[in-house]
């Protein structure tokens, strides 16, 4: 779970399931080599997919906000979390109840 936004040279802060930190959690962007990159990528578009199925299911889509700063690792995380949320919320069928 996020714990805190991340800044224009730090990342969030993402706490795992074990309750350790994401081995990306809060670095400085100086920090993040070609395979820390790697790694954040498949984060975001897993989790922020992931998010956007949520948030279409339980119709609340927008209310999830973007943790990365525009300005971090020049911006593409902030776009990579955009455009994986967006395909989750498109991708998924909305939820409908059916009367018995």
């Amino acid at each position: 779970m996020f714990t805190a936004f991340g800044t224009r040279y730090h990342a969030p802060v993402y706490r795992l399931d074990s309750g350790k930190n994401a081995s990306w959690s809060s670095l400085d962007s100086s920090k993040f080599d070609t395979a820390l990159q790697k790694e954040l990528r498949i984060f975001i578009l897993r989790k922020a997919f992931s998010m956007g199925v949520k948030d279409r299911v339980n119709l609340k889509v927008g209310e999830t906000d973007n943790f990365f700063h525009h300005e971090f690792l020049s911006g593409w995380p902030h776009t990579l979390w955009k455009e994986a949320y967006l395909r989750g919320v498109s991708d998924t069928p909305i939820k409908v109840a059916t009367v018995a």
